[in-house]
């Protein structure tokens, strides 16, 4: 198995769920022949929405992924074509209510995107990616392939490269891979310079699936240009990294009615492109304090940019403490943090200042998705536990609330077909508290190339939820098994 396969493949240490297949994007590919390179994973789902008379709010379905493929490196260049099928079998009947309510979790949407196709097959990546021989050299990779934002290069400390994985990357780009379809893009990147001083620039289209399972579709409507620069050092104690970026958004498609705040007629009259430029950065700090070590992270965006007939403007920021004891029992890591994505202050006004998140990955930072990172604020406090190199725990908290109680509650991750504008919103009642979260999760690695991976969560809705359901309580469960071949 290929360098690339194993990037591609490799589970997220403690995220309670495998990392979404994004390899970092400078670093080339093993030298040989023609190998094949796949994954099959398996999922049992339980659903347990917020109370709805009437509605499926209680259910249990499978999903399964198989990806095969072949994949051909040599000095210069890196050849890859790799198919997908997804297939899901008892998904809700009847579980996708009227507004307020809207999809009573993600069977939900499967269904409504799906209707009653129940597998898909399509080709998930096929790229040519030209390189040089040293890792220095620049790389261009043409075709349809998988990216994260942040993913460019990974720094050579494995705190910094645990906390980009999962706390930084695919915040505003990502494959979306949890759901059993995912998301790729159909366009180039190039990615010049070494790992410590990095420049990636990408062009792209997204391609149809996430929810929907005919995955074939180039998205052609939607555009996406990215442009970064990566900087990493070693400090005198410990090491640091700063990103900065900035991105294009843009989105022509007149069917779907936007998600918004305003009235639905208001809404579906407005036929405008969305226009977003988004700029920002992140820095990421590891040093040794006392027995262990402490880490720390800053990521600050900010939009402009035009929201149909609205200009559009908004801001979003976290940050995050961590501090981990590499010598105790079970390496234990704790962290702390804060999240605010910027709602809109007025419905009725000619301004548009919800934060949008793009084309993310959610689940990486709402692992019980009910919620994304628009009109949110998120405190949270989690812990990690290794007990052994094969045994991954991992016990969350957060508490969340509307950023602005005039805006709504939303969700999911973006556009994903041409019918469904791909962010959902559900009325706030006017209210500010969203919930209260917690979660466990455990990941072990059965064999070499097979992990188990169960989560739980439990959510106590607050008043923004008792607004919209009879039952303010949720659960959110999964068992899944994941093979690499």
């Amino acid at each position: 198995m290929n360098r690339w396969m194993q990037g591609l493949t490799v589970l997220l240490a403690a995220g309670g769920h495998a990392i979404e297949p994004v390899q970092a994007q400078g670093t080339p590919g093993s030298k040989g022949g023609l190998e094949i390179i796949g994954s099959h994973r398996l999922r049992w789902e339980h659903w347990r929405w917020f109370e709805t008379p009437g509605f499926q709010d209680t259910y249990n379905y499978v999903g399964s992924l198989l990806r095969v493929g072949v994949s051909r490196s040599d000095r210069r260049a890196e050849t890859t074509l790799e198919f997908a099928s997804p297939a899901f079998i008892n998904l809700p009947a009847n579980a996708l209510a009227p507004p307020p309510q809207g999809a009573l979790g993600l069977g939900a949407n499967y269904r409504d995107s799906s209707g009653n196709q129940s597998a898909g097959f399509f080709i998930k990546q096929g790229f040519v990616r030209f390189r040089g021989e040293q890792p220095e050299d620049a790389s261009l990779k043409i075709g349809r392939f998988e990216f994260g934002d942040g993913t460019e290069v990974m720094p050579p400390d494995p705190t910094l490269t645990w906390v980009k994985q999962n706390r930084i990357a695919q915040r505003l780009i990502g494959p979306f891979s949890f759901t059993h379809v995912g998301r790729s893009l159909d366009g180039l990147l190039y990615v010049q310079g070494p790992p410590e001083r990095n420049t990636a620039f990408l062009f792209a289209f997204p391609t149809r699936g996430v929810f929907d399972v005919n995955g074939w579709d180039t998205l052609l409507q939607i555009q996406a240009a990215y442009l970064a620069h990566t900087r990493a050092r070693k400090e005198r104690r410990g090491s640091s990294e700063t990103r900065w970026f900035a991105i294009y958004y843009g989105d022509a498609r007149r069917q779907p009615v936007k998600t918004d705040n305003r009235p639905l007629a208001v809404r579906a009259a407005d036929r405008n492109q969305i226009h977003i430029g988004t700029f920002g950065m992140h820095y990421l700090r590891a040093l040794p304090v006392g027995s262990g070590i402490a880490d720390g992270l800053f990521w600050l965006v900010g939009q402009i940019g035009q929201w149909g007939t609205l200009r559009h403007g908004a801001v979003a920021a976290t940050a995050e403490l961590g501090y981990q004891w590499p010598r105790a029992w079970g390496k234990p890591w704790v962290r702390l943090g804060y999240f605010i994505g910027s709602g809109d202050r007025d419905p009725s006004d000619s301004e548009h200042n919800t934060f949008i998140p793009l084309m993310p990955t959610p689940r990486l930072y709402a692992r019980d998705p009910f919620y994304n990172e628009s009109n949110v604020q998120d405190a949270f406090l989690f812990v990690i536990l290794r007990p052994n190199p094969k045994l991954t725990l991992r016990a969350d908290l957060h508490g969340i609330w509307l950023a602005n109680p005039k805006d709504l509650w939303y969700a999911a991750g973006g556009a994903f077909n041409n019918q469904v504008f791909g962010f959902f919103g559900r009325t706030s009642g006017g209210r500010s508290y969203l919930a209260t979260m917690a979660d466990v999760s455990m990941e072990w690695q059965v064999a070499p190339k097979t992990t188990l991976t169960f989560y739980l969560a439990y959510v106590k809705g607050g008043d923004v939820i008792a607004s919209a359901y009879a039952g303010t309580d949720s659960t959110f469960g999964l068992l899944e098994l994941n093979h690499r071949f």
